[in-house]
């Protein structure tokens, strides 16, 4: 299992993953990168999973927020409140993206983590 940040190369295979993926939300769509990223100026760390066969098994959308009230905080998706870790049903995946959020979030010096998760 590897994990990585999201780029724009995996678009077309994320949208397929989230198709198939029955906890996905709007909230889990790549285009939201480039909104939060151009008119909030919020930075992606937006995760994707890769399994043996180098396919997509999992994303964790993920952002850096400065906010003047709230701080600087790691947020899965600011103004969607279920847009969490999707992990396929893989608990050890689940745990994977947790540690590699609590690595970016201390990386970044940030308040703390928030993740928006539905189930």
């Amino acid at each position: 299992m590897k994990i990585c940040f999201y780029t724009k190369e995996y678009e077309n295979e994320l949208l397929g993953f989230l198709t198939n993926s029955e906890y996905a939300t709007i909230g889990h769509l790549p285009q939201w990168i480039d909104i939060f990223d151009n008119v909030f100026n919020y930075k992606s760390f937006s995760l994707v999973a890769f399994d043996s066969k180098n396919e997509i098994c999992g994303f964790f959308p993920l952002f850096l927020v400065n906010n003047i009230l709230l701080k600087r905080f790691l947020i899965s998706s600011p103004f969607n409140n279920f847009s969490g870790i999707l992990y396929a049903n893989d608990i050890e995946l689940y745990k994977l993206f947790l540690a590699e959020a609590k690595k970016i979030a201390q990386q970044q010096k940030t308040e703390y983590l928030e993740i928006r998760q539905l189930i």
